[in-house]
């Protein structure tokens, strides 16, 4: 997990992004994978602290070109 959340803040954004706790850690920790649809939830939901980019370190560039692009910039 990249950046620290307590548990009660991950609760919070389990329940905003509709999702069990238990696999919002597992996504966090890189333990599974989420689904592109997810980590824009993910995203969106917690403002930005944890980024598509970072929730698929290996693949984002293919699935969101848009935002290899910016970092280009």
């Amino acid at each position: 997990m990249s950046k620290r959340v307590s548990v009660e803040e991950r609760r919070i954004l389990a329940l905003r992004c509709k999702i069990d706790e238990q696999y919002l850690y597992q996504v966090l920790t890189q333990r599974r994978t989420a689904s592109p649809e997810l980590c824009v939830t993910i995203e969106r939901e917690s403002d930005g602290i944890f980024t598509r980019t970072t929730l698929r370190p290996d693949d984002w560039h293919r699935i969101w070109p848009e935002l290899a692009e910016q970092e280009k910039v």
